[in-house]
Formats: structure tokens, sequence, C-alpha cells
């Protein structure tokens, strides 16, 4: 079988980072839906800071493109997660586990974005408490926890 479309953007992503082992790419529909309305996921949760850490965000490129293999790239040179407006969720790891979960928690995050703005106003991680989370201790554990 012929490789994924997207072969550019995953290879990309292989060669930014010796230690990323998978790259999961989806066309998940709550966050492809929220960042496609123009708005940018930013943390509400725990673990969202503690998993995914900053996100990345592009506007639309044309898919399975060079262009956008060198967007993407660039991103994940210091991030985790790329989210690509009407297109869908690039998130890498150090093995599929790892990865597949970061996909997972960026979906599950758009959703109580959606369900928040539905009943009311979302209320985001101030600066402070996502500096908190990052000091604590079974942070480290949650990142042995996916090797």
């Amino acid at each position: 079988m012929r490789p994924t479309s997207e072969v550019l953007m995953h290879l990309g992503c292989y060669q930014m980072r010796k230690e990323i082992c998978a790259v999961v790419h989806t066309h998940s529909p709550w966050a492809g839906g929220v960042i496609s309305a123009g708005v940018l996921l930013k943390p509400m949760f725990p673990e969202f800071v503690a998993d995914l850490g900053e996100i990345g965000h592009l506007d639309y490129i044309l898919p399975t493109t060079k262009r956008l293999a060198d967007a993407v790239a660039r991103q994940i040179k210091n991030l985790n997660v790329v989210l690509m407006a009407n297109h869908g969720v690039l998130t890498v790891g150090r093995n599929l586990k790892e990865a597949y979960y970061r996909s997972i928690i960026i979906e599950e995050a758009a959703k109580s974005l959606v369900a928040a703005s539905v009943v009311g106003k979302p209320r985001f991680l101030s600066s402070e408490q996502i500096e908190e989370i990052k000091k604590l201790e079974t942070i480290q554990y949650r990142r042995k926890v996916m090797e």
C-alpha cells in the first residue's frame, strides 16, 4: 500500500526531532471545528498543560504540499501538537501511546470549550496557574507513564 498522502508532513516531524517516534494525524470533528472557526484552544484543565504544553496553530495551507509539511515541521521543532485550520490535528510523541493520548486530549479540550461556550463563558487557566501545574511532581510521573 502507498503511504499516507501527508507523508511529507510526517517525515518532517521525524526529521525535526530525533525523539519523535510516532505521529498521529486526525481529522477530529470537535478540534477541527473549533480551530476552523478561528478559535484558539487554550488550557482549561491541568491535563492540557501537563500532557500537551503549548500548542501550535496554523491557518489553512493546502494539504499534501511541501509548504504544509514545512510549516508543521517548524512548529513541531518546539511543540507536540499542531492544529491546522480547515484540516485537522497533528500530535507527536516518543511512542504511539503518547502521540495518540495527546490527540485524545486535544479533542476532549475542544469538546469542553464548546460545552463551556454553550452554557456560559469559558474560563482558561491563568499564566500563574499554568506555571504552578508545570511544577507539580505528579507531572513527571505522568510523563513516565507514557513511556
